[in-house]
């Protein structure tokens, strides 16, 4: 991130008066908070591998209806890529860059271990202004690469102290719900247990 450089530009380079300004103090933490849980989670992001999409639903807390609520947002000043043909070129398709991506109020993803004896689950609520989801997840220890074991615990994962709060010990099908404040980033385990 370039903290000065041009502002002869939209979006400008230099984020220093961005950075140090109090009014984006709830951004910097929550930023700070993801670097933090990066170094702490480094040997599932760094050494792991990613898991399958896990299919994950989510639903406000205390909904009875346990639906996919994850909506939608655009970033209005990211850049995607899309394709289309011009009435000038007929045979050929080009690029056209367009403002705006698109992404999840709640992002979730899977990391196994480099020796598959342990899982995290991430789940992150980007969404600043936003109510407390409840996160339902099933998942087979098999589809997700986990090392066959008699059992596996599944456990909350406080980053700031390393504790481990046990959700339940599970045979193959694992199951749970998590509630995902906005702006926090919730870490469950798996781990295999023989």
């Amino acid at each position: 991130m370039s903290l000065g450089g041009r502002d002869n530009q939209d979006p400008f380079m230099g984020m220093m008066d961005v950075m140090m300004d109090t009014a984006h103090d709830q951004e910097i933490d929550f930023l700070k908070r993801m670097s933090d849980a990066r170094a702490a989670l480094t040997d599932f992001l760094v050494d792991g591998r990613p898991t399958r999409d896990l299919g994950i639903s989510f639903a406000y807390k205390g909904d009875d209806k346990r639906e996919l609520l994850t909506t939608k947002r655009r970033a209005p000043n990211a850049v995607r890529q899309s394709k289309h043909r011009t009435a000038q070129a007929h045979t050929h398709e080009h690029e056209h860059h367009k403002l705006g991506l698109e992404y999840d109020s709640i992002a979730s993803r899977g990391w196994l271990a480099s020796d598959a004896q342990s899982m995290v689950l991430m789940l992150v609520s980007v969404e600043k202004n936003s109510e407390d989801v409840d996160a339902s997840f099933e998942l087979s220890a098999a589809s997700v690469g986990l090392a066959e074991a008699e059992s596996y615990d599944v456990s909350v994962v406080n980053l700031a102290t390393g504790e481990e709060e046990l959700l339940g010990r599970y045979e193959d099908e694992i199951t749970g719900t998590v509630t995902v404040a906005p702006r926090q980033l919730v870490v469950v385990k798996v781990a295999a247990e023989n």
